[in-house]
């Protein structure tokens, strides 16, 4: 991403809370259907916790979905947390997101960001020609003003 030079400012108190970055593409039904143990042997290093997710679905639902011969919903995505847990890359069939709670700098963002996307770019070969979203979110802090 391309940002026009200007003077950079370094706030004594950050104002950003939170900063994530996603790029959403077209499924890739080999993420919901094995685990990324490929992607995590890379990554584990610096992103040593892990967690998966799997919407929950009440089982009088879950039945009926069964009983017409419907798929469940299987969107299981994958959580790889630094250890201090400032850093959280997320990664699913459709999308992989990066967000921190210690933002300083763009650069230094945008390189954890490039690492990770190089990183699974390589191993499930996504097709970014069809990307659907990028997005990069900023949360503020509320500041007080007197």
């Amino acid at each position: 991403m391309y940002l026009p030079e200007s003077e950079r400012v370094i706030y004594e108190r950050n104002p950003l809370i939170q900063v994530a970055c996603q790029l959403r593409f077209p499924p890739i039904l080999k993420i919901s259907r094995q685990e990324p143990v490929d992607f995590q042997d890379e990554i584990r290093f610096q992103y040593p916790l892990f967690e998966s997710t799997q919407p929950q679905v009440p089982s009088e639902i879950s039945q009926a979905i069964q009983k017409f011969g419907l798929p469940l919903l299987s969107d299981i995505s994958y959580s790889f947390k630094s250890e201090d847990q400032i850093w959280h890359l997320c990664i699913s069939k459709d999308f992989i997101t990066l967000s921190t709670s210690a933002y300083e700098r763009y650069e230094h963002f945008q390189k954890r960001f490039r690492e990770a996307v190089e990183l699974f770019e390589r191993i499930y070969t996504p097709s970014f020609a069809f990307l659907k979203i990028i997005c990069l979110l900023f949360q503020l802090a509320r500041l007080k003003v007197n």
